[in-house]
């Protein structure tokens, strides 16, 4: 996507006038004769978009309220779910929780991103507000019960790596949340050292050994930081 020469040097003059005027984003539509790819709202650090709008759930239909337990459904089957995850963008939610002071980080032990330091979260259920979601998934990757939850926005993540091994990477679109945390850290399998970042460790040094994911994550949610 971003191998083309004409596309990065749009790219590094619009990150110059970015890191110059201190801007939120920037805007870029770059239409081709054959290729057309859009980067909009973008931090120009990583191939991701936030977005400031908050998402509207809508529960309706021909005038009637859905009942979104007949949206629940069981998990797929391991295969079918890795042939979804082949050919489909997946909804995820990612979550950033204050405990105890702190911002809590997890390094996850499957790909994409294996091995660094990331949030909690992951893919949307079927049939939840995405919320709701993400507080079960919260609990169920470390044990704590979340609230205060504060949505920030929205990004899209791509990986060159997937957690099946079938080779064609991982395509997600990303609701952002911040949230308050209590009860006892337990984590799961797949996740591991934990990490409580302080306000005051999250200094320049820190912020380069982050995915610019994160990095852009976590600006929006260490001022958020109540003070002691």
């Amino acid at each position: 996507m971003f191998g083309d020469r004409l596309g990065w040097k749009v790219l590094k003059d619009l990150r110059k006038s970015y890191n110059k005027q201190n801007l939120d984003g920037v805007k870029v539509h770059i239409l081709k004769k054959h290729k057309n790819w859009i980067l909009e709202g973008c931090s120009l650090k990583a191939a991701f978009c936030f977005s400031k709008k908050d998402m509207k759930e809508y529960k309706i239909e021909t005038d009637q309220e859905v009942d979104l337990n007949i949206l629940r459904a069981d998990k797929l089957p391991l295969e079918t779910y890795e042939k979804s995850h082949q050919s489909l963008v997946q909804f995820c939610h990612d979550i950033l929780v204050e405990y105890n002071g702190g911002i809590l980080l997890i390094v996850r032990e499957n790909f994409p991103v294996k091995d660094i330091l990331w949030s909690l979260g992951g893919r949307v259920e079927r049939g939840m507000s995405a919320e709701s979601s993400a507080i079960k998934k919260v609990k169920e990757e470390c044990n704590l019960d979340i609230f205060n939850i504060k949505e920030l926005g929205f990004a899209r993540t791509f990986f060159h790596t997937d957690p099946f091994g079938h080779g064609n990477g991982t395509d997600t679109v990303n609701v952002l949340y911040f949230a308050k945390a209590k009860g006892d850290l337990k984590l799961d399998d797949l996740h591991s050292q934990p990490v409580i970042l302080q306000k005051e460790e999250y200094t320049e040094k820190f912020k380069k050994g982050l995915h610019p994911y994160m990095q852009d994550f976590l600006d929006k949610v260490i001022p958020l930081l109540e003070s002691e």
